[in-house]
């Protein structure tokens, strides 16, 4: 009798132990998925403070560079000859230019990283942005006597913000103009493709090294040959393009040969 009793008490006392057991396992199963979890927050949290970090260490290079050429030259501009004076003058006001564009574009930046609307209830057509954007341009093209080529349908109309979109072609035609080299060629389409408009950029310059095409949409991203044609850039603007052309519901992309050219496209819905 006392053996039987003593396996009769035991049974309990076994399912007891399973079920503790059972419940510690699931315990420790919820504490590690807690602690994953929590891993892969400070992850990301990490991840923006190293981008923050980034962000203003190349903030602070880019408006440095600018503000230490400027105030040089305004050091030594009354001590040389007029022409030199001119010419240091011409430099000296587009280094304030690039300026006023990296602190436009991080303001820009700043504001689309708390999220960006569009109001579509305004049409207009692409091409009329193109023609004054070129024409922004104008002056610099002929300095490096850059030939530009239009082809521009007027009937292709599109809606949204048309302040934003001038923005981008800003951005798509400026850098044509300034990594293409003296005496090459610029060239600007707009053309309807279907229920899309289809604008491209089009230039004969240094390109983008092949390995760095994967990255040329990230931000705070500048291809190592970058230097070459712009000594300052603030590596968000073609970041900010693509997500301005995004939200309009289109699409962007590129193709580029290193010391051949590049062709930066994007497609806006069409309105009809």
């Amino acid at each position: 009798m006392p053996d039987t009793d003593d396996k009769k008490s035991a049974a309990p006392a076994a399912e007891a132990g399973l079920l503790v057991g059972k419940q510690m396992a699931e315990s420790y199963e919820r504490l590690i998925r807690e602690y994953a979890g929590r891993v892969d927050e400070l992850q990301k949290e990490n991840a923006i403070l190293r981008s923050q970090h980034e962000f203003v260490k190349m903030l602070s290079h880019q408006l440095r560079t600018p503000i230490s050429v400027i105030k040089l030259g305004l050091e030594t501009l009354y001590s040389v000859q007029r022409e030199e004076r001119k010419r240091m003058i011409a430099e000296m006001s587009q280094r304030v230019d690039n300026l006023t564009d990296i602190i436009d574009n991080f303001l820009l930046y700043t504001e689309a990283s708390y999220g960006y609307s569009v109001d579509k209830s305004s049409s207009f057509a692409l091409a009329e942005l193109v023609r004054k954007e070129i024409e922004n341009e104008k002056r610099l093209a002929d300095e490096k006597r850059i030939t530009s080529e239009l082809d521009l349908d007027d009937a292709a109309m599109v809606s949204g913000d048309k302040k934003a979109l001038a923005w981008v072609l800003k951005v798509l035609i400026s850098n044509a103009v300034w990594y293409t080299r003296a005496g090459g060629k610029v060239s600007v389409s707009v053309k309807v493709a279907g229920d899309a408009v289809r604008c491209s950029v089009i230039d004969t310059g240094i390109g983008i090294p092949e390995v760095e095409q994967n990255k040329i949409f990230a931000p705070f991203f500048r291809a190592t040959n970058a230097t070459l044609g712009k000594s300052e850039g603030d590596g968000v603007s073609l970041n900010l393009a693509r997500r301005i052309i995004e939200t309009h519901g289109g699409r962007i992309g590129f193709t580029s040969e290193e010391w051949k050219g590049s062709t930066f496209w994007f497609e806006l819905p069409r309105v009809k």
